[in-house]
């Protein structure tokens, strides 16, 4: 185990020799490569939160020093992929460090990535890995050709906002949207006021 710190956060590397390997990550989705990667050449190194903010991990500062952490490490060191654990997403590393850079900068929240947006049979998506970031997972209902920018657009708003608790509402651009909360786990239903 090796510790880093960056911006005063310590960070914790596993999976490094002499020390034990670690399991392969097993991606469900990879982005950013040219066609599929070999994945036997790829040695899993793990960053995660410190002891004294492990509670914290998933707070937004948290989170943004960790994701710059892992974009210097990628840029630096030879790194072959980028695994992110929550949305089981493998990234090549330039595609890696060009989103979480720019959402760095000032850009929109890299939902493409850093959660996976699967389709669902009846054309709307769900989430997987947002809940890292707001603690839940949206559903989009209805169906449209844009779904997946539109989601995109939402996800970057709920991140801002923390996820919602209560029936609600939002507005991305000039389309707006009712949310419910499902009593059941920790989903957010969203639907187009115009579906």
């Amino acid at each position: 185990m090796l510790e880093v710190t960056a911006a005063g956060l310590t960070f914790d590397l596993g999976g490094l020799a002499p020390g034990a390997a670690l399991p392969a990550f097993q991606p469900l989705q990879w982005l950013g490569f040219e066609g599929s990667p070999d994945r036997s050449l790829i040695e899993r190194v793990e960053v995660r939160a410190g002891n004294h903010i492990r509670a914290g991990a998933s707070l937004h500062p948290v989170m943004k020093v960790m994701t710059s952490l892992v974009a210097a490490l990628a840029l630096d060191l030879p790194v072959r992929a980028v695994g992110w654990g929550p949305s089981g997403i493998l990234m090549e590393p330039g595609y890696f460090c060009r989103m979480v850079l720019g959402w760095l900068g000032g850009g929109l929240f890299p939902a493409r990535g850093l959660v996976a947006l699967v389709p669902a049979p009846d054309g709307g998506l769900t989430s997987r890995g947002l809940s890292a970031f707001i603690g839940q997972e949206i559903q989009m209902e209805g169906a449209s050709a844009d779904i997946v920018q539109v989601a995109e657009l939402v996800i970057d708003d709920l991140v801002k906002r923390g996820g919602m608790n209560a029936p609600g509402s939002l507005s991305v651009g000039a389309r707006k949207f009712l949310v419910e909360p499902s009593r059941f786990g920790k989903r957010l239903h969203i639907w187009g006021q115009d579906d």
